[in-house]
């Protein structure tokens, strides 16, 4: 799986990139086995704001639905794996509707 992470506002080192792709990939890519790689192309967009704290969303689109979530947080790092717990369940309810219909 492919994830392109962007940050506005802030500066993210390659380090923690990596930590939070990781974390992503080995989260979703265990539902997408059956997809090839070019079709696992996902993107996530940090917004760091002044007001709230930090806003992240994720966009993928797959043969199967469209997948966006998004989250606000106080703490970077909190919110990014609130993110990736919404983007989970948005998946398996997908895939979920996909085996019920055939």
């Amino acid at each position: 799986m492919r994830l392109e992470l962007t940050a506005s506002n802030l500066k993210l080192s390659d380090k923690y990139r990596l930590k939070v792709t990781n974390r992503f990939t080995k989260a979703i890519d265990k539902y997408l086995l059956h997809l090839n790689d070019d079709l696992k192309k996902g993107t996530i967009v940090i917004t760091k704001n002044s007001r709230f704290g930090y806003e992240s969303k994720f966009d993928m689109k797959l043969p199967f639905g469209h997948l966006f979530a998004s989250s606000r947080s106080q703490r970077l790092f909190a919110g990014l794996m609130d993110l990736r717990d919404r983007v989970k369940k948005q998946l398996r309810k997908e895939l979920d509707k996909l085996r019920n219909t055939y």
